[in-house]
């Protein structure tokens, strides 16, 4: 399953600017008209990429076949990196829905702006009757037009909410999955242990078998040996030869010559081990 990132884009260019600009040509004495084009500039934007926030969560609802948007064949296990993939989305979904839940906010309080006809009344005091009166006519327009979007601004926070908890949902829901996926790996690695412990308990038996079964040819082997030794003439009245100490000269050095080996090999293994252990300390405690 792949899966590619939400991209929110939004609508917002110089050239579309000025062109609301243009449409508001005739009001550009005003200085409300400035205002009032920022407003349905943000709007434009935010009913824009709003739409592409409600459509990857569709889409998100779908892959997963939880929430609103369910499909029959929503993929119900899935890897963990598209799980994570997944999260990712959906926190970059919700980063913008945030975003633009504030820029909602700021486009209701400039529409409060706009509709206190009597703050813009009250900076015209200097201007000539005429253009007083042009201007305030042109201010009611405005008003009247900006409680004609408050609706709108209302209707785009209500929905950037419910798609805030849809997606706050589809991240519990990844959270479960992540929670699950990790449980089937923990199972399938307890599985493979488990299959691991009853070879090594095979090999265990199979090494106890060849143990007993040296010990049982052990004793015979050795007086084979001993018996087949020149230095003992059997054939003889005198049994042991004056020349059988270099047998056990030889024999006794090199016995403990091998076991001063082993013990140094193991000496020296545990010591490697003990000072991987420390330098692993060490460096978990410079990472914190």
């Amino acid at each position: 399953m792949h899966t590619t990132a939400i991209r929110v884009g939004w609508n917002d260019s110089a050239a579309q600017f000025h062109s609301e600009l243009k449409l508001q040509g005739s009001g550009v004495f005003s200085p409300a008209t400035l205002l009032f084009s920022s407003l349905l500039h943000n709007l434009s934007g935010l009913s824009y990429s709003t739409g592409n926030i409600k459509a990857a969560t569709v889409g998100l609802e779908r892959t997963l076949g939880y929430g609103l948007s369910p499909s029959a064949a929503g993929t119900r296990s899935v890897s963990m990196d598209t799980l994570d993939q997944y999260s990712r989305d959906i926190a970059a979904a919700r980063g913008w829905a945030g975003t633009h839940f504030r820029r909602v906010e700021i486009s209701l309080a400039v529409i409060t702006t706009l509709e206190d006809v009597e703050t813009w009344r009250g900076r015209l005091g200097k201007c000539s009757p005429s253009l007083r009166q042009l201007l305030e006519d042109h201010s009611h327009d405005l008003c009247m037009a900006a409680q004609c979007l408050r609706p709108q601004c209302e209707a785009l926070a209500s929905g950037i909410k419910v798609l805030d908890a849809r997606l706050s949902n589809l991240s519990t829901v990844v959270f479960h999955l992540m929670s699950h996926e990790d449980a089937n790996a923990s199972a399938s690695i307890a599985a493979a242990s488990k299959d691991l412990a009853e070879a090594t308990r095979r090999d265990s038996s199979s090494m106890k078998t060849i143990a007993i079964m040296t010990m049982v040819f052990l004793p015979g082997t050795f007086f084979a040996a001993l018996f087949a030794v020149p230095s003992l003439q059997w054939d003889q009245p005198t049994v042991v030869s004056d020349r059988f100490w270099v047998y056990w000269a030889l024999t006794i050095p090199s016995t403990v010559a091998v076991l001063l080996i082993w013990a140094y090999w193991e000496d020296r293994s545990s010591t490697r081990k003990q000072i991987g252990v420390l330098n692993e300390i060490l460096r978990r405690r410079k990472e914190r």
